[in-house]
C-alpha cells in the first residue's frame, strides 16, 4: 500500500464510530423508555415512542457497519422526524404484537 497507515486509520474511525454510535443509542434508548413508561403510566398507548425505539434500533446497527453511508443514514436516524418515520416503516406490520406489549407493560409497571 502508498500508505500504510491508512488501513489503521479506516480501521481506528470505524471503532470509534460504532463505539460513539452504541453510546448514543443506549443515551437515546433511556431517555425513550423514559418515557413509555410516563405514557403506560398515564393510560396514553405509546406509539411514536416505539416508532422512536425501532428508529434508534435501526440507527444503532447501521452505525455499528462501517462506512461513510451507513454512518449519515445512522446518524440521520438519531432526528425525531426521521428516526419515526424509519421506525414507522419497521413496525408497520407489528401493530398487534406492540399492543400486547402495550398491556404487558401496564400490568408490569
Amino acid at each position: 500500500p502508498l500508505f500504510p497507515h491508512q488501513t489503521s486509520f479506516r480501521s481506528g474511525s470505524a471503532a470509534c464510530t460504532a463505539l460513539l454510535g452504541v453510546g448514543l443509542v443506549i443515551r437515546s434508548f433511556h431517555i425513550v423508555s423514559r418515557s413509555i413508561r410516563e405514557k403506560v403510566l398515564d393510560g396514553q398507548y405509546p406509539q411514536e415512542e416505539f416508532y422512536a425505539l425501532a428508529g434508534l434500533m435501526f440507527a444503532g446497527i447501521l452505525l455499528i457497519f462501517p462506512g461513510f453511508l451507513t454512518d449519515v443514514i445512522g446518524v440521520l436516524a438519531f432526528f425525531p422526524l426521521v428516526r419515526n418515520s424509519i421506525g414507522k416503516k419497521l413496525v408497520s406490520g407489528m401493530h398487534d404484537r406492540l399492543k400486547e406489549v402495550y398491556e404487558y407493560l401496564k400490568m408490569s409497571i
